[in-house]
Order: C-alpha cells, then sequence, then structure tokens
C-alpha cells in the first residue's frame, strides 16, 4: 500500500480541489464519514468524547461528532481554544454542530474518546494545557480513536513532539503516513486502517 508524506499529502489534497474539481469541504465530509464509520461498526453505542483542535483535523472531528449525534449516539465535543479562532473548513463545519461543547480543560474520563486534535499539521512540541490534557488521556484507560494521526506524533519520522496520544485504534486516509510506523510511531497509533 502506497505511503505518503504529509506533504505529498497536502499536495494530493490541493490537487484534488485544484485540478478534479473536489471541493475542500467535500473531503472533510469523507474523511469524518469515514471514521464515523469505523465506530459505529467498532463499537457499541457509549458516551463518547471528540476532542477538536483548531484546524482541519478538528473540522473532520466536528463531522464525526454530528454524524455520530444524528446516529443518536451520546457525544460531547471538547475544543481546543475557542469558537472565534477556528477558520476555514474547521469553522464551516463547526458552525454545523449542534450539540454540546465544552472546552479542552473541561476534559475528563469517558467511556471513548476520538482525538482530532492536531493531525499532521503539527509542527511543535505539545506542552501546556495539550500537554496536560494528552497525559489524562493516555491515563484515563479509555480506548482512543486517532483521526489521521496520534496528536504529538510527527507524520514524517514517527518522532513525539514533546508528548503524544497513545491511540488504541488510528484511521489514516488516501495513504499511511511514514511516522506511523517508523520512530515511536508504532508505540502510540494501535492498529492502523487506511481508509481510501
Amino acid at each position: 500500500r502506497e505511503i505518503l508524506t504529509p506533504a505529498e499529502m497536502y499536495r494530493a489534497d490541493a490537487s484534488a480541489v485544484a485540478t478534479h474539481g473536489w471541493l475542500s469541504l467535500d473531503l472533510m465530509e469523507r474523511a469524518g464519514s469515514s471514521v464515523t464509520r469505523e465506530i459505529l461498526n467498532r463499537f457499541q453505542k457509549t458516551e463518547t468524547a471528540v476532542l477538536c483542535g483548531p484546524g482541519n483535523n478538528g473540522g473532520d472531528g466536528f463531522v464525526i461528532a454530528r454524524l455520530l449525534k444524528a446516529a443518536d449516539w451520546p457525544v460531547t465535543v471538547f475544543l481546543w481554544g475557542t469558537w472565534e479562532a477556528l477558520a476555514g473548513d474547521a469553522a464551516a463545519m463547526a458552525a454545523k454542530w449542534a450539540g454540546p461543547t465544552k472546552p479542552l480543560e473541561a476534559f475528563s474520563s469517558t467511556s471513548l474518546i476520538v482525538d482530532a486534535l492536531f493531525g499532521t499539521g503539527l509542527a511543535r512540541p505539545l506542552d501546556g494545557i495539550a500537554a496536560a490534557l494528552i497525559a489524562r488521556i493516555n491515563a484515563s484507560g479509555c480506548p482512543v480513536l486517532a483521526v489521521d494521526l496520534p496528536s504529538g506524533l510527527d507524520g514524517d519520522t514517527g518522532c513525539v513532539h514533546g508528548c503524544a496520544v497513545e491511540a488504541d485504534h488510528t484511521l489514516t486516509f488516501i495513504a499511511a503516513k511514514p511516522g506511523l510506523y517508523t520512530g515511536d510511531g508504532p508505540d502510540h497509533a494501535g492498529a492502523i486502517k487506511v481508509d481510501d
């Protein structure tokens, strides 16, 4: 199966929009739908926390939360930052979410965690509130499904940026990323599935 670096994946997404007529919102909706299908197939209905970051990974998270709610799942979004700080496609998907939203600092243990915090776009070590949250996630004993890449893991090298989510499952899109298989990747990604 093909492996693409985060930069190559970014170019593939851009090409899908510029050359093949896809809307970037459609790509985000498909990614969120993919994760939702995986959750519905893999888990029993349970209290679910979707942790959304400020970028496109968080936008995927808002799609997941909306579709789970439509499937009558109990779901809460925990948002990094403020609604006003969201931009682009992430803001558009957040606007479609009508369920409960709490600040990320309010997160506590739940039955299922969806990590849609930082994905492949992270380029700095995690510290402060983010590091404390990841420590709580990893100590929770709850199953964790990471969207595209566990938050804090470098998609190119598999190195941990300060700290990283220890996922039980990672669902990545179009192609696997090298960081899932190199460095610390295998210790953080859990069972890896690629959805085209």
